[in-house]
This record gives structure tokens, C-alpha cells and sequence, in this order.
């Protein structure tokens, strides 16, 4: 009898997990923003113990300005002090909606031309961003705006703009 009961135990949880994955996978377009904005230098390069802090002013797509902004640093993980090629860069972005945390791995070398991204891992977020995961793409920006384009693909969050 002990060997039925432990059988129908773990087919529930199994049925359970099954619903469970099944409802995360189709979770549509409510439970996750995909938006993008401009971000223009405030401060570049900003030394610090082996790395660098940068903070940027953010717009639309549009040219309207976001009360918000975003701002980090770069750690230099080579015990070269002149390499490029392992940095840590963590990111916070400051945003009306609430708070996003972000942090990527950077091979400054790759970074040249037209033609570069870096993905930011999503780490945490506050607000409408308080269960939010996802990446942060950062790419060129429109030519000759001094900016860069900063693309949010986030699940768990609620805001756009």
C-alpha cells in the first residue's frame, strides 16, 4: 500500500511541475516590456581602482527625455592594467517605473566602428522591474547623436516606454 501512495505523491508533484512549466513557457507579452531608449554620456571613464564609472541622461527613441538615468562601473579582472579584454561591468538603471540592476562580462577590444553590442544580464530590479529578468543590449546609437541605443527585453516586468 506504502509503494501506491508514494506513486500517486510523485505523480502529483510531477503533474504539478508539468502545469507549472507549461504556464511559465506560455506566458505572453503582459509578463514581460520590450522597449528602447537612447542614452547620452554624463560622465565616460571616470577612473577608479582598476576600472572606470560612466552615468548617462536617457531619452525615447524619440527625443523625449526619461526622468531617469543610468550609471555603473568596469573592473578590469586582467592583472594587466593596460588589457582590455576581462572586464566586469555592473549597470544600474534609474527609471520612473522603478529600478533595474545589470551586470555583463566586456571585451573592450570588440568594441570599435559601428558594429559592437554588450548584453547585460538582468540581476534585479525594484518597482515595476521587482521580478524582472531579461538582458539589456547596448549598440550604437543614430549617427552622430553622441548616444547609445539601449534595448530592454525583460520578463517579469509591466513597464514600456
Amino acid at each position: 500500500m506504502k509503494k501506491w501512495k508514494l506513486l500517486a505523491v510523485l505523480l502529483s508533484v510531477t503533474m504539478l511541475g508539468a502545469f507549472a512549466t507549461t504556464q511559465v513557457a506560455n506566458a505572453g507579452p503582459r509578463d514581460g516590456a520590450s522597449f528602447s531608449l537612447v542614452a547620452f554620456p554624463v560622465t565616460e571613464g571616470e577612473p577608479i581602482e582598476r576600472g572606470v564609472t560612466f552615468t548617462d541622461r536617457l531619452e525615447t527613441t524619440n527625443g523625449v527625455p526619461i526622468d531617469g538615468w543610468d550609471g555603473g562601473r568596469c573592473i578590469n579582472l586582467s592583472p594587466d592594467p593596460e588589457a582590455v579584454d576581462q572586464w566586469m561591468c555592473e549597470m544600474v538603471v534609474r527609471l520612473p517605473d522603478g529600478d533595474l540592476t545589470a551586470a555583463a562580462a566586456v571585451d573592450f577590444g570588440t568594441i570599435v566602428g559601428d558594429d559592437w553590442q554588450i548584453v547585460f544580464a538582468v540581476t534585479g530590479g525594484t518597482n515595476a522591474f521587482r521580478n524582472a529578468r531579461g538582458e539589456i543590449i547596448v549598440e550604437p546609437g543614430p549617427v552622430d547623436s553622441g548616444g547609445v541605443l539601449v534595448h530592454f527585453r525583460l520578463r517579469g516586468a509591466s513597464s514600456a516606454y
